[in-house]
């Protein structure tokens, strides 16, 4: 995904056993303009996108597992959220 503005950075999706995620991210240009890309996957795993705001969802695609997604803005840490829940789901949003 591209877009105007800072560069942010969905990272850090990290696991205590081989874990599957399904989810989306959506980001906000400079211009107002919104996407959002369906991601599925395995963990660790790593996106990069740009724009102004996004925000992110997860899903665990197993009963167990952990998911942690870190979003980090200009090299510093902006959001984290994390689950251990079977098919548990973690959500993080930045401005």
């Amino acid at each position: 995904m591209t877009g105007e503005g800072p560069l942010n950075t969905i990272g850090g999706i990290t696991f205590g056993t081989l874990i599957e995620f399904t989810g989306n991210i959506t980001v906000v240009t400079a211009d107002g303009h919104s996407t959002t890309q369906s991601v599925d996957g395995a963990v660790p795993a790593e996106y990069t996108v740009s724009g102004t705001a996004m925000s992110c969802v997860f899903q665990n695609k197993g009963r167990t597992g952990s998911l942690t997604v870190t979003i980090t803005k200009d090299g510093s840490q902006a959001g984290f959220a994390t689950t251990s829940a079977a098919y548990g789901v973690v959500s993080v949003a930045i401005p």
